[in-house]
């Protein structure tokens, strides 16, 4: 069922997800979940430009599921290259039972990129020098409070999906930023 969980929520889905499906299966429905939420429109992965489009904006969407294990939000293959205009994380804590979700633009990620030293996913730096589509990843560390985290829990979290499409709504209208 693609909507497993869908009716119980993210707390729900995490504890179903984190040790019976791998990180792509989960990443795929956690997405359809927040594209759902959102009521959003999925867009074709061929064409280049996110995930999803709401009025007018274009979104990517990562997913991770922090435990005892892993604390971190992996936030891999980020393509600023692509006509995306938000980028929406997404950190299901099934330690604590919570869900943080942050909303960035294209320019706080690309500032991000810097502040947190991303790395290129693919390759080294010498052959990528003449790639233009050069995908980037970064991690968001939750062991223990540090600076990167604190900043993005005060700039970029949003405390539900509807903060979400209100904080999308409000930069951006058809796609063009006011």
């Amino acid at each position: 069922d693609p909507r497993f969980g869908f009716d119980k929520g993210l707390v729900y889905m995490t504890k179903v997800f984190e040790n019976t499906v791998s990180a792509q299966i989960y990443g795929i429905r956690y997405q359809n979940y927040l594209i759902e939420m959102l009521k959003a429109k999925t867009i074709n992965q061929k064409e280049n430009c996110g995930d999803c489009s709401l009025n007018g904006c274009n979104i990517e969407i990562k997913a991770s599921i922090l435990n005892d294990t892993n604390r971190k939000l992996n936030l891999l293959q980020l393509r600023t290259y692509q006509n995306v205009h938000f980028y929406l994380f997404l950190a299901c804590d099934s330690v604590y039972d919570k869900e943080y979700i942050y909303i960035l633009n294209k320019d706080e990620l690309s500032k991000e990129f810097k502040v947190m030293n991303a790395v290129q996913t693919h390759g080294t730096k010498d052959a990528n020098k003449d790639n233009i589509n050069v995908s980037f990843s970064l991690k968001l560390n939750f062991s223990k409070e540090n600076d990167h985290l604190k900043r993005w829990n005060e700039l970029y979290r949003v405390s539900n999906i509807n903060e979400a499409i209100d904080r999308i709504n409000g930069a951006y209208k058809d796609g063009k930023k006011q």
